[in-house]
């Protein structure tokens, strides 16, 4: 009896990019914490600077405010950034993986798989792959504290089990 050939774990083409990959799910983390601490600002400004009519307060919140949004947005587009390069680079690996496995292949085999089958394999599921990549990278829910199952724009926020 010939024994089966191990499959190889999906994980090890983005071990080019692990820091990458760890790095955008803390950041998102780290964007959500500060919109998190937005209300706790506003409810300073209204509990202690319009309340008593202290302007310095009021004016520190709305900077300490614009110093979170600025940070915000640099985090954002960093984790955005290394999103894209870690799944980029795991669909480049995983693409030349299926490449050299399909190089293997003998001419009867090609025939019996179909050229359109493995150009379908090599592009739109490979691409597939890179889409569900970046979404698992970008797509932190900043209410729950935990990775959000709904699409990565946020605007249309329906869960598996059919609830809005």
């Amino acid at each position: 009896m010939q024994k089966a050939k191990k499959t190889p774990n999906i994980w090890q083409y983005l071990t080019q990019y692990r820091k990458e990959s760890i790095a955008s799910p803390l950041l998102k983390m780290a964007e959500a914490t500060f919109e998190l601490l937005v209300p706790l600002v506003v409810a300073k400004i209204v509990d202690e600077g319009i309340a008593y009519g202290n302007k310095p307060i009021i004016y520190g919140c709305v900077g300490l405010m614009i110093l979170f949004a600025v940070l915000g947005t640099g985090i954002a587009i960093t984790a955005q950034y290394c999103a894209a390069k870690a799944a980029n680079g795991f669909a480049a690996n995983i693409r030349g993986a299926l490449f050299r496995k399909i190089q293997t292949f003998s001419y009867e085999d090609i025939d019996n798989l179909g050229t359109g089958a493995l150009l379908t394999r090599m592009n739109s599921d490979i691409n597939a792959v890179q889409q569900a990549a970046i979404w698992y990278f970008t797509n932190y829910d900043e209410e729950n504290g935990k990775y959000d199952k709904t699409n990565s724009n946020g605007w249309i926020n329906y869960t598996l089990d059919g609830n809005t």
